[in-house]
């Protein structure tokens, strides 16, 4: 039998699982985080009053670095901004959640397919 290891490149492929179910409306949303470098498009279209109430209400994780920032909406549409570290310990928490409904909403070949190259142990 083969297990996942929590390795980086595990780690960031159930993540990237996790982001397509969300296009699927499978609750993942968690997932769809930006680096806060990068989150000119993200917040395209918004009025700047709505991003400063979002951020108002919303939350930044503790010692979190700026270039180690990613930012994502919460369920309330408020602004919260991570650790790459954090998402990935999500994602790690989350794993079967993650590798059950991508089976159920893409099958066994896909499922396979972007699991390849992930790290394992063998047992």
């Amino acid at each position: 039998m083969t297990a996942l290891r929590n390795t980086r490149k595990t780690t960031d492929r159930l993540i990237d699982m996790a982001r397509d179910l969300n296009y699927e409306d499978c609750g993942f949303e968690w997932a769809d985080a930006t680096p806060i470098m990068d989150a000119d498009e993200m917040l395209d279209g918004v009025k700047r009053s709505e991003i400063l109430r979002a951020m108002f209400f919303g939350s930044i994780e503790d010692g979190v670095s700026y270039l180690d920032a990613m930012v994502r909406w919460n369920g309330l549409g408020n602004l919260e901004i991570v650790s790459t570290f954090a998402l990935e310990n999500e994602a790690w928490n989350e794993r079967d959640e993650i590798i059950g409904a991508y089976r159920e909403a893409f099958g066994v070949d896909r499922l396979d397919e972007a699991m390849r190259g992930m790290d394992t142990d063998e047992a």
